[in-house]
């Protein structure tokens, strides 16, 4: 089964909250990377007792994703066209328009965008943080026919959109489910709380008569842990 060619996109947005009503401009590249590496780091605090031989590591801080691109920038369409077929724009002005979306200073913020980059299962939100650019081919007169590029991007949301998703799963926040088919409730009660016994407290929060049999469709509140279940 083959599908249609997917280009990696990078949609710049005003703010890091990445909604619609923010966005600016878009890159579509011509010619899709041929890999991209993230980067994860966390600190730790060494503490070390006297006499022993090895630390024990105390959780610091966890620093941003990191994404590690290599792009290609043609003009001599002979690599690539662009989504309609038609042949490419001159290398000067697709890495003007790449560099509008990642890196330009907007005076109304003050500062560069934020960018969402999207290809196949990929979706990494952030902001750039480093570019280095190095053509390879021209012609006769000097003009760029391609270039590479070696982008980094360093992840970036805002702090209550983080700390909303990092709290998804705590049992002290009141969560809303929607029952799907073959749910019970223990086996709901299971994945907010990380134990199925709560069932009963749950049912009762909810007035349900008979928990037994959940409809898929309906929806069912489970409260904050320490507020219900005690």
């Amino acid at each position: 089964m083959t599908g249609n060619l997917s280009k990696l996109e990078i949609q710049s947005y005003k703010d890091a909250t990445y909604e619609e009503g923010g966005k600016r401009d878009k890159y579509q590249v011509l010619i899709n990377p041929t890999e991209y590496t993230k980067s994860y780091k966390v600190n730790y605090e060494k503490t070390q007792a006297k006499g022993n031989s090895s630390a024990n590591l105390k959780y610091n801080s966890t620093e941003p994703e990191v994404l590690n691109l290599d792009l290609v920038f043609d003009g001599t369409n002979t690599i690539g066209t662009d989504e309609m077929g038609l042949e490419a724009e001159p290398v000067p002005e697709q890495i003007r328009r790449f560099k509008k979306v990642v890196i330009q200073y907007h005076g109304d913020t003050h500062e560069p965008s934020y960018v969402k980059l999207t290809w196949g299962t990929m979706c990494f939100k952030g902001r750039m943080t480093n570019l280095d650019l190095t053509y390879t081919l021209f012609r006769p007169d000097g003009t760029p026919l391609r270039a590479k590029a070696k982008a980094t991007f360093s992840g970036s949301m805002d702090d209550t959109f983080r700390e909303n998703q990092q709290n998804a799963q705590s049992p002290d926040m009141s969560h809303v489910r929607v029952v799907k088919e073959g749910d019970t409730l223990p086996m709901m009660t299971y994945r907010i709380y990380g134990d199925p016994k709560y069932y009963v407290q749950v049912a009762q929060e909810n007035q349900l008569k008979d928990f037994r049999n959940l409809k898929a469709g309906q929806k069912v509140v489970f409260p904050p842990f320490e507020k219900s279940l005690g």
